[in-house]
């Protein structure tokens, strides 16, 4: 007759419990083996279960960001995910859509989504990559060649932090120390004007033809006169 049970993980005892089953709380993503040992109301030992083993993986959030010092990644927005290299204190993470950047586009490049200001209050373990997810509608050139730009550090510009174009997914990823405005941008599509060297070119070559018919006329007026 079990009057009470030992809990045992991995051979040491992590609890008691009367009953036939047992809550575990407080656990961090690893593996755990538990077992029991029964006891008889005079404390001898009666039975002995089976080892369970349990394979707990780092939790997936969505905006709260948990203490765990495995990657976690949680997504504030359904086209936006953060992977943090660990945390150390939970809190949580937010995304915002930027009206006004921190600054335009490079030169010969144009934003090819919103511009998102991600933020956390948790204290969190670098580095940290982000994936954005695209719109491939809004690419007009390669999908290769798109790339993922942070906030610099001094406030006013932008770094290139690409790791890779994910084609088949519509995702790109970038890697940064900490967290600021995001954007995706893609390359400026060829102009389909005339090139403004081809006009001044254009331009000389009528002055020089005025001038060359001008004189014509002259020569051909002091013909007429004679």
């Amino acid at each position: 007759n079990v009057d009470y049970y030992k809990v045992l993980d991995a051979g040491s005892v992590v609890g008691t419990t009367t009953a036939t089953n047992y809550i575990a709380t407080g656990l961090s993503p690893g593996t755990y083996q538990y077992h029991t040992l029964g006891y008889d109301p005079g404390g001898n030992l009666v039975s002995i279960s089976d080892k369970i083993t349990l394979i707990l993986s780092a939790p997936e959030a969505v905006g709260e960001t948990p203490a765990t010092p495995a990657t976690v990644t949680v997504s504030p927005a359904p086209d936006v995910a953060v992977t943090f290299s660990g945390v150390t204190e939970s809190g949580t993470t937010t995304i915002e859509i930027i009206a006004e950047p921190v600054a335009e586009a490079p030169q010969g490049f144009r934003f090819a989504g919103e511009v998102f200001d991600i933020v956390t209050t948790a204290d969190i373990v670098p580095p940290i990559n982000i994936t954005l997810e695209y719109d491939e509608s809004r690419i007009t050139g390669p999908e290769s060649e798109l790339k993922i730009l942070h906030e610099n550090a001094a406030g006013d510009g932008w770094d290139d932090v690409t790791l890779y174009v994910d084609e088949e997914n519509n995702v790109i990823v970038g890697q940064v120390w900490s967290l600021s405005q995001t954007v995706v941008v893609q390359g400026n599509p060829p102009s389909t004007g005339v090139n403004q060297r081809v006009l001044l070119a254009l331009a000389v070559l009528l002055l020089l033809l005025g001038a060359a018919l001008t004189r014509m006329r002259a020569t051909v007026r002091g013909m007429t006169t004679v």
